[in-house]
């Protein structure tokens, strides 16, 4: 229901009862003027009946307040005839405007008493609501002049609902010029109920398809939305998975470094044969000139030896502390590789190179490739038959 908080809108289902439904109801079509106060606020109130079909009629109820045109509410009409009984019933609402300090109200759950009656020459329609919200008890007359209407109507509504005391003196008799003036006004009125009615089929029918595409749009927003949650998924797992994926190289690169490093001896395997007697004299009778300390923390250490200049057959035998772990070996181009695993237990390695003999060009030429972790020194290592070249690791560590 449409409330008012002074004003207040009847919107009642009218249920009018008759004795017969022999004549046509086109004595229904045309305006009918109704008015009422409620909560001491005038209110002006018109039905329009612009077409019957069978015992059907259709129209627009206006409800307004007095002097106020534009505070209104307008819905459509459907009525039928049943036998003795006209239903009338509010249909959609056409347009509404709420006064500053109030809002229609809707009364078309109240039951009405309603008849109609023949006064001073009108038709007259009286509608009563009681028992129902305060603001729509009340009564509302609607009217429509009976000399509208042509003799035999005048005569079938005089019998019908007068009471034998009616006088039609006030009804002259219509001239073709008013006859066809009415004809002009009623197909006007209809026009304009047809173009209201039409224009809100039209609403009705933009909002279906707003609504529709509202819906489609909405849907389609949803649905990427979760395809790009699904896609942020994905990536997410992408990314679980390249850092499981790493993580688990690591953890093999770093079992496979822990057995490599295991199978490094903490010092090179001596030699199975043993030092000639001039090599072993060289090492005490020579003079051991130390060419570089070196203090690292990285305990894996590797050195390579090679000729460092032209291939003449130099050869050489080289002592791990004291240890012989190379024996009278030429140097080539592939290197001659020693490697030691260093710790807090043994920090110090001490490697001395002796030439063997001096080759075809004088003096015995090494270069020497230090690598550890990931740092590389090179050393060019030249000895002869008074000197022997030694360098020192110590191991920092833990």
């Amino acid at each position: 229901m449409i409330k008012l908080k002074k004003p207040a809108l009847l919107l009642a289902g009218c249920f009018i009862c008759f004795a017969d439904n022999a004549q046509s109801l086109n004595w229904l079509l045309g305006t009918w003027n109704g008015s009422s106060s409620v909560n001491k606020t005038e209110l002006v109130r018109t039905i329009i009946i612009d077409s019957t079909d069978g015992n059907s009629f259709f129209g627009i109820r206006t409800n307004e307040i007095k002097g106020r045109h534009n505070i209104k509410v307008e819905t459509a009409l459907i009525g039928s005839v049943d036998g003795e009984t006209i239903v009338i019933k509010n249909g959609a609402v056409l347009y509404r405007k709420n006064p500053p300090n109030g809002e229609w109200s809707d009364c078309s759950n109240c039951n009405s008493e309603n008849n109609i009656t023949i006064e001073n020459s009108r038709l007259v329609l009286t509608t009563r609501i009681s028992g129902c919200k305060k603001e729509c008890n009340g009564v509302t007359v609607y009217h429509k002049s009976i000399c509208d209407f042509d003799s035999a109507t005048q005569q079938y509504l005089i019998t019908r609902f007068g009471d034998g005391a009616d006088d039609l003196s006030a009804c002259k008799e219509k001239t073709p010029a008013d006859i066809a003036a009415e004809k002009k006004y009623n197909d006007s009125v209809a026009a304009a109920n047809n173009i209201v009615r039409q224009n809100e089929e039209q609403r009705i029918k933009d909002s279906t398809i707003a609504a529709i595409a509202f819906v489609k749009k909405r849907r389609k927003e949803i649905a990427d939305s979760i395809n790009l949650a699904k896609k942020h998924d994905k990536q997410m797992q992408d990314s679980i998975t390249a850092a499981n994926n790493i993580a688990r190289q690591k953890k093999t690169q770093h079992i496979n470094d822990s057995i490599a490093k295991a199978s490094i001896p903490k010092a090179p395997l001596p030699v199975k044969d043993s030092a000639s007697p001039t090599t072993a004299k060289a090492l005490e009778t020579r003079d051991n000139v130390l060419l570089n300390t070196y203090h690292i923390t990285t305990p894996d250490i590797l050195l390579e030896l090679f000729d460092n200049a032209q291939i003449d057959g130099d050869r050489v035998s080289v002592y791990h502390n004291g240890a012989l772990i190379v024996n009278n070996q030429t140097l080539l181009k592939e290197p001659i590789t020693i490697k030691i695993h260093a710790d807090a237990a043994n920090p110090m390695h001490e490697f001395t190179m002796i030439a063997e003999n001096l080759g075809k060009i004088a003096p015995n030429t090494a270069l020497m490739r230090v690598t550890v972790g990931e740092k590389v020194y090179k050393l060019s290592v030249k000895t002869d038959m008074q000197t022997n070249a030694k360098i020192v690791f110590y191991y920092d560590g833990k």
